[in-house]
């Protein structure tokens, strides 16, 4: 939300859902940040992902990207060895009660919800999945996954077996991811 006073000063207030009705497709899906890992950047473990210099940004409906090797991991012809992901939004839960996760990944991957860890599936290995089980209220709740790859194949997939429902484990399907706050600022005029 922009606001304009008399003099044209113009201020922006990013917001993040708390309880929105209806849909909104404008801001589905999550803000995926790209990193290739410069020299002297270990590629062995989690990297910290504020002092890198993003390759590629783009919005992606789900975490999905089965393992795969050779070039151009995720569609990105420069990412093949030493790059990381860090994937940032909400997630909504439609349920309150227990959600377990599934993070499974080459190499090395991590969820946090609401700046919790929930999932660490960290280290150099093959594709593995790990999980965790977190009990949410319903609503909407921050989520960041961050993943690391060094050689070889890589891959990373988010499922879930949400609260209230006898579907099971599946992928987290688009319809409940959003853009973060920082990403969903409007202006009105």
């Amino acid at each position: 939300i922009s606001v304009t006073d008399v003099d044209g000063s113009r201020v922006y207030l990013p917001f993040g859902r708390t309880d929105w009705s209806g849909t909104a497709t404008a801001d589905a899906g999550l803000y995926g940040e790209y990193y290739l890992l410069p020299a002297g950047v270990s590629s062995e473990t989690f990297p910290d992902y504020d002092l890198l210099s993003t390759s590629h940004t783009r919005v992606d409906s789900q975490i999905n990207l089965p393992a795969t090797s050779g070039y151009g991991f995720a569609g990105f012809s420069d990412l093949n060895d030493r790059f990381a992901i860090r994937w940032t939004g909400q997630i909504r839960i439609d349920t309150a009660g227990l959600t377990t996760f599934y993070l499974g990944s080459d190499d090395g991957s991590r969820l946090y919800i609401d700046d919790q860890l929930v999932v660490n599936n960290g280290g150099l290995h093959a594709f593995q999945e790990a999980e965790g089980t977190v009990n949410l209220e319903a609503g909407y709740h921050d989520i960041r996954v961050e993943m690391f790859e060094n050689y070889g194949a890589a891959g990373v997939v988010l499922s879930w077996d949400p609260a209230g429902t006898a579907v099971g484990k599946q992928v987290v399907p688009s319809g409940v991811l959003f853009l973060p706050a920082s990403q969903n600022a409007k202006a009105i005029s």
